[in-house]
């Protein structure tokens, strides 16, 4: 029998077997001190630029590295192949390109700001940012450049990416992440901001930025942007690199792979030699092999495949079968997954591979298995209370009165046995109700039954009001409640009838025999407030009201007949009013005008002294007729015409002294054709009186 100290040694050299390839090596050379920010794969050259330790190329998937002499700066910040040719960004020397696989370097732009650190190589195109400097275009590959105005201010681009159609921009913080779709010549703020984005990357229909706090994640091309950030510590990530559906992402805190979108994340540190708390400002991968450039360690390159397989077989997860939140009473399975799992210890203190969890809590796994003790993600798991079911009032045999309420409370959604599904019910009738209500989990709980025995007949009271309910301040509605044995108004009364003198809803509560206290419904009255007492003033012989409408004039107390205009044409001295009435049919009467101005001292004149008119109403010529005035000696006469504003009409008949009693009777034909359509006054003037008389002109 194998001795169980065997067993494990064994177990232990097979891991150390699986994994050695897959730890991660420094390369021989450049152990530069320097940081390598930039590296980049040119077929199967790889070149690794450090900032102060020149530029180094490998040949031989990074077994041994030159130097490259021929190189003008020793400050490189960005390095981008493109087909055949190699492009490096300098902090101190522009923009330099090399065609034959880095033997020989010729600056393509001066006209840039000397410190470029990020690339993109379109065909012709180059777009370049700069530290402090913004963007700048070639449409001629390096030949000419132009500066390109945009809406980032900061200028320092930190990283540049294109998913084939559009070009986005990492750019300092507060600004983030900008757009471009016409090949860098104008730029638009893509959604993502407050963040320093250090590192950008296209896969597919996803763009993913590594900023300051963490990686975020678009799939509407950079419309809105989401973090994904789960395993992955709040640090810095640098840089970025993506083969197939594995997103690597180089942090201030070593590296972490993705094999999911960015949904999780795994350090790939743990279980490897050398990056653990690390700095890594570059990677990229060149075939099998994965490069990483430190910030002063050097460059690094692992095995991809080893990589991808340690995480499938030494970074065991959790597989969950059913919902991780439930309602009280229900479960969840939880599984850790591994392959080569031999012991399990679960943070319930379960030692199974699979357990049935039924409380809520922080579920994780310790597994034993060939890469060792390794703990898996940690799994919540809520386990939700079931509401509490209640119906107010409740019980046995309740005696309510005709139209209670059954009130049920504590749910988002409610089933009554009666099929209604209102949080409240009415009761008409005898009956027993349940109510099953469920909560916004999705919980659910049923109350007990409360049965209804005995319903008391309770009518609703019926306010009858003892005339109109809208008058005029001044006046009054009395309002009457049907028959109780007593009544509470709403306000205050306690009588059957109310008189009510101000505006207001009225309700009555009563109370019957048998208890029961049923309210009325609203009784609407409204008091209108009375309109402002109108003025009358004097022009000529008329009288104006202040109201342009809704007037009543009278003389003496009595009224005019027919006298409800603005204006009154007065045809004797008095005492006049008006009365003004408005829309809610409330009136106010004006201050009594006392009119003295016709005839005064002279008598009016009397039937054989007057004169008649005809026809009335009248077409173009009106009659009048003077009277026989049988009084001796000289009269003079005046005959005008006024309109129903007391305006004098273009017209006027004087006569001197007639002496004569012919003279003194007569008749007149006067022309009114050019008079407007509507009421007159003519008016005879004598030196013994005035008479006035009414006509219309058709």
């Amino acid at each position: 029998m194998l001795n169980f100290k065997f067993i494990l040694y064994l177990l232990a050299f097979t891991v150390s077997i699986n994994f050695t390839n897959a730890q991660w090596v420094q390369t021989s050379e450049p152990y530069n001190s320097s940081p390598f920010k930039s590296i980049a794969v040119n077929g199967a050259n790889i070149f690794a630029g450090s900032q102060g330790g020149g530029l180094f190329l490998s040949a031989d998937t990074g077994t041994t590295w030159t130097a490259v002499n021929s190189f003008p700066d020793t400050y490189i910040n960005v390095l981008t192949a493109y087909g055949t040719n190699i492009y490096a960004g300098t902090a101190n020397s522009g923009l330099l390109l090399s065609t034959d696989t880095g033997t020989t370097w010729m600056v393509i732009t001066h006209l840039l700001p000397n410190s470029v650190i990020s690339l993109v190589v379109i065909g012709p195109n180059i777009i370049a940012g700069t530290y402090f400097g913004g963007v700048f275009l070639s449409t001629d590959m390096g030949a000419h450049w132009k500066k390109q105005i945009n809406s980032f201010s900061s200028g320092v681009v930190f990283s540049l990416a294109n998913d084939g159609t559009n070009i986005f921009a990492g750019v300092g913080n507060p600004e983030g992440v900008f757009l471009s779709s016409d090949s860098g010549a104008s730029w638009s703020a893509s959604g993502l901001t407050s963040n320093n984005i250090f590192s950008l990357a296209v896969s597919g229909t996803n763009i993913f930025a590594g900023t300051d706090s963490g990686v975020f994640l678009s799939a509407d091309t950079g419309k809105t942007w989401t973090a994904v950030n789960n395993g992955l510590p709040n640090r810095a990530v640098f840089s970025l690199a993506i083969t197939g559906t594995n997103i690597f992402a180089g942090t201030s805190g070593g590296i972490f792979v993705s094999t999911n979108k960015g949904s999780n994340w795994t350090a790939i540190n743990q279980g490897f030699t050398g990056l653990t708390d690390t700095t890594i400002l570059s990677l990229a991968i060149s075939g099998t092999n994965i490069f990483a450039g430190t910030n002063s360690a050097g460059v690094w390159e692992s095995d991809l495949a080893n990589i991808l397989q340690y995480i499938v077989e030494c970074v065991p997860s959790v597989a969950v079968s059913g919902s991780t939140s439930f309602c009280q009473g229900g479960s969840v399975t939880l599984t850790a997954r591994d392959s080569t799992g031999s012991g399990y210890l679960w943070s319930d203190g379960e030692t199974t591979n699979s357990i049935s969890v039924t409380t809520t809590g922080n579920y994780s796994c310790n597994v034993t298995s060939a890469c060792g003790i390794v703990n898996t993600n940690t799994i919540v798991v809520t386990a939700n209370p079931l509401p509490v079911a209640t119906i107010t009032p409740s019980g046995n045999s309740l005696s309510l009165c005709q139209g209670s309420i059954l009130d049920a409370s504590g749910g988002s959604s409610y089933l009554w046995s009666n099929g209604a599904t209102t949080p409240s019910i009415t009761v008409s009738t005898p009956q027993i109700d349940s109510v099953t209500i469920t909560d916004a989990n999705g919980c659910s709980a049923t109350s007990s039954a409360t049965d209804v025995t005995t319903v008391y007949p309770s009518p609703t009271p019926v306010i009858t009001p003892g005339g109109a309910t809208s008058v005029c301040d001044g006046d009054s509605v009395v309002l009457t409640s049907s028959a109780a044995t007593s009544y509470n108004w709403i306000n205050g009364a306690t009588t059957q009838s109310i008189t009510v003198k101000s505006t207001g809803s009225y309700e009555v509560t009563v109370t019957y025999a048998n208890g029961c206290s049923p309210s009325s419904l609203n009784t609407l009255v409204i008091i209108h407030s009375n309109p402002l007492v109108p003025t009358i003033h004097q022009i000529g012989n008329s009288l104006k009201s202040s109201y342009p409408s809704g007037n009543q004039w009278y003389l003496n107390g009595n009224i005019i007949s027919g006298a409800t205009g603005q204006f009154y044409v007065v045809t004797q001295n008095g005492i006049y009013t008006v009365q003004y009435t408005n829309s809610n049919g409330c009136s106010s009467t004006s201050a009594s005008f006392n009119f003295t101005t016709i005839g005064v001292g002279i008598t009016e004149l009397t039937s054989d002294n007057s004169f008649s008119i005809y026809p009335n109403p009248v077409g173009n010529q009106l009659t009048v007729v003077i009277a026989n005035r049988a009084r001796a000696g000289k009269q003079s006469l005046i005959i005008e015409i006024y309109n129903i504003l007391g305006e004098k009409a273009p017209f006027a008949y004087v006569q001197g002294d007639a002496s004569s009693q012919a003279e003194r009777s007569r008749s007149l034909i006067i022309d009114v054709s050019t008079l407007p359509a509507g009421i007159y006054f003519i008016q005879m003037k004598t030196e013994i009186g005035i008479d006035t008389k009414r006509f219309v002109k058709e």
